[in-house]
């Protein structure tokens, strides 16, 4: 679902007939999704404040009970893919399911398909959190739009010892509809990861 209201990639200087560079890029586009949640988060004011001022509280006049918290910010996106990465050290695999789409798919970089759907990844992680205990330290975080990029370092356990390697994980998540349950602090349905992809490095003695 698209926007009524057109927004442009945002200000980017006139440089004749050279391409913009990676970083122009990047800015416009996060200068056009800071845009597209202002105005999502305005209708939603406007849309609280009308209720409000109807005293819609029920046909028996008790409170309803809070709207879970819209965010259409790049926190709320990073909180998706952070409550990820806990679940994924927790080694809770149902915890970490509930972060992704349930079609969701995770690729090895660009587009060698790991597992889609919950009951893939749920295939593919469950026997990885059991034999190799893994635990992932970030290093790095890039949130531009929808789109994480995280700098990760895996420790593994393993019957022949311990090992550990880096990747960069590129997570997309579904902005139009994010949301945080302010009861839970999980991702609700439509705020998800529907894909990641990752860059494996080589793995060494730790």
């Amino acid at each position: 679902m698209t926007d009524a209201t057109p927004l442009s990639a945002g200000p980017v200087q006139d440089q004749g007939d050279r391409p913009p560079t990676v970083s122009e890029v990047a800015l416009a586009a996060a200068s056009a999704a800071t845009r597209r949640g202002a105005v999502r988060a305005t209708a939603l004011t406007d849309a609280d404040a009308t209720e409000a001022s109807t005293g819609a509280t029920g046909a028996t006049g008790a409170t309803p009970p809070p709207h879970p918290q819209i965010v259409q910010d790049q926190r709320s996106v990073a909180e998706v893919v952070q409550a990820q990465l806990e679940a994924y050290n927790a080694h809770d695999v149902e915890g970490l399911l509930a972060c992704y789409a349930p079609s969701a798919a995770q690729y090895e970089y660009p587009d060698r398909l790991l597992a889609q759907g919950h009951s893939a990844l749920r295939a593919r992680m469950a026997p990885r959190f059991v034999e190799l205990r893994p635990q992932a330290t970030l290093l790095s975080r890039i949130v531009v739009g929808s789109v994480v990029i995280d700098h990760e370092r895996i420790l593994n356990q393993s019957p022949d010892g311990a090992s550990v390697r880096e990747l960069i994980a590129i997570y997309e998540v579904d902005p139009a509809g994010t949301t945080i349950d302010t009861a839970s602090g999980s991702p609700n349905e439509n705020g998800r990861i529907r894909s990641a992809r990752f860059v494996f490095g080589e793995s060494r003695p730790a």
